[in-house]
């Protein structure tokens, strides 16, 4: 038999990924005879199964007084056989007891198991100066570079997929910055074309203000949504 084990108020014995009970830990518990519990065990052996595989295993047992070695049989049962069994015997207080030992064990275990969210990659600071210094150029051409930056950044962050363009995605980088060098040359060209000033308000193009004649308007899709 192969698995592993985890200490717990009893000792749960793993087989792929399943917490299992060894029914000699339950005969312990119950303070009798573990020939008792498998017998309990064998008599509803059809109803064990509607609870998933019964496991059965044997084990080499050697007695003081007894000559050979004798074999024995024992059950590991998952969390709704083992509750199941407990259903079959009457509440004493030493059964009461393994109950609550035995809910323990399977709450730890499932703690144990649960594992947190991975933290999203952060993007290194190479990169991130990069995105920056790319969004910087795009802004200087307008006449509010701070409001031109936010909408160019919230822009990114659908790129991404983030909320947060720290933790922009390193696999996404070509693409936002092929994004933001197409966005500084449709920048340049609507500020030549328009014979304005350098600093032309990106807005102009967010509000629908014509600076340009409409057959010449620059599809400024990257903006809209800011």
């Amino acid at each position: 038999m192969k698995g592993s084990t985890m200490s717990n108020p009893l000792v749960l014995t793993v087989l792929d990924g399943t917490p299992l009970v060894d029914t000699r830990i339950i005969a312990t518990g119950f303070g009798v005879e573990h020939h008792s519990t498998t017998r309990l065990v064998d008599n509803y052996s059809s109803q064990f199964q509607s609870f998933g595989l019964l496991r059965f295993e044997t084990e080499a047992v050697k007695r003081d007084g007894e000559r050979g070695t004798k074999f024995e049989k024992f059950y590991l049962l998952n969390e709704d056989q083992t509750y199941f069994l407990l259903t079959l015997t009457r509440n004493t207080a030493q059964v009461v007891d393994l109950k609550q030992r035995l809910v323990m064990a399977f709450a730890e275990f499932r703690k144990a198991q649960a594992k947190p969210a991975p933290k999203p990659r952060q993007l290194t600071r190479k990169h991130y100066q990069l995105l920056q210094s790319e969004v910087d150029e795009v802004a200087k051409w307008t006449a509010q570079p701070g409001r031109a930056k936010a909408a160019v950044w919230e822009h990114l962050r659908k790129v991404g997929g983030v909320d947060n363009v720290r933790y922009f995605p390193p696999a996404k980088m070509t693409e936002a910055l092929s994004v933001l060098v197409n966005l500084k040359k449709r920048t340049r060209a609507f500020v030549n074309d328009s014979k304005a000033s350098e600093r032309v308000f990106i807005d102009t193009i967010l509000t629908g203000s014509q600076l340009l004649p409409a057959s010449k308007q620059p599809a400024f899709k990257l903006l809209e949504a800011a």
